[in-house]
């Protein structure tokens, strides 16, 4: 009868374990949880510090520049604006998220830029994964920086569609 016991009680504290070790990676506080929360929030800072760099380093590149990144879908608002004669780079969040966490304050960041930057507000679409391409343009008064956010694929639920294309047609 005590080898039984001992069994049970080896079974019980297992399954004590085992709950412990869920409880600690899938509860709202987890460690899975904290992984998806931190790699989606730090997403906009990410950004906003790619942006600001690729802006710096463009202008002060010798002739012409390209650069790109792809974002995930997430819909975000990059502002690019003058303050008191300083340029800024500023990524915002989406206002509604469907995570409970909260994003922290995300400050601007200047830019120190060779090339004139025209002021300008991008607002990412959700679901719409990106390519935002900086790119520096030579003209006659010097330099320009150019942010631009062509489409590439639609993801909607489990569909994934390529961008509209004009079908061309051919007389033989």
């Amino acid at each position: 009868m005590s080898e039984l016991i001992k069994d049970f009680e080896k079974f019980v504290m297992e399954v004590i374990l085992f709950l412990i070790v869920l409880v600690t990676i899938f509860s709202d506080q987890g460690i899975a949880v904290n992984t998806f929360q931190y790699l989606t929030f730090v997403e906009p800072i990410l950004l906003q510090n790619w942006l600001s760099t690729a802006l710096t380093i463009g202008s002060s590149a010798p002739g012409e520049f390209i650069t790109t990144t792809k974002t995930t879908g997430q819909p975000f608002t990059i502002k690019i604006f003058n303050e008191d004669g300083v340029m800024y780079v500023l990524v915002e969040p989406p206002s509604e998220f469907y995570i409970r966490a909260k994003f922290a304050t995300i400050e601007k960041t200047p830019l120190i830029s060779n090339c004139s930057i025209a002021e300008q507000e991008i607002k990412l679409k959700k679901n719409l994964i990106q390519s935002i391409v900086v790119k520096k343009t030579l003209n006659e008064n010097g330099c320009s920086m150019i942010i631009s956010v062509p489409a590439e694929t639609v993801i909607v639920g489990p569909y994934i569609f390529p961008p509209v294309t004009k079908p061309v047609m051919r007389i033989p």
